[in-house]
């Protein structure tokens, strides 16, 4: 579901994983797209107010955030400099998934 999106996207695509820990590795239950605000090929920034509403529906639901997923379009799904940055910057043990579409 989410590659075969991925594939489709003119833009890279982002969202939300969302389960519970099992012996300490997240368990992914529920997967949630949310809209890249930035409409952009190389870049992605999820629109917040969609991102609210998924964790707030997931919470009630007894689910946890245990990840987040972006695609990369034209380079290796690999971290890059900037992905590596938002992680310090989350200062957080949420996972981050990106997908190969090639």
């Amino acid at each position: 579901m989410v590659i075969e999106r991925a594939r489709k996207s003119k833009i890279e695509i982002c969202g939300l994983l969302f389960g519970r820990k099992s012996q300490g590795e997240p368990l992914v239950e529920e997967v949630v797209g949310v809209p890249n605000s930035l409409g952009s090929e190389m870049g992605f920034r999820m629109e917040p107010t969609e991102a609210i509403r998924a964790i707030e529906n997931a919470e009630r639901k007894g689910l946890e955030l245990v990840g987040i997923y972006h695609s990369h379009l034209r380079c290796p799904p690999l971290p890059s400099e900037k992905d590596a940055e938002g992680r310090v910057l989350r200062n957080d043990k949420v996972e981050e998934v990106r997908i190969k579409t090639t």
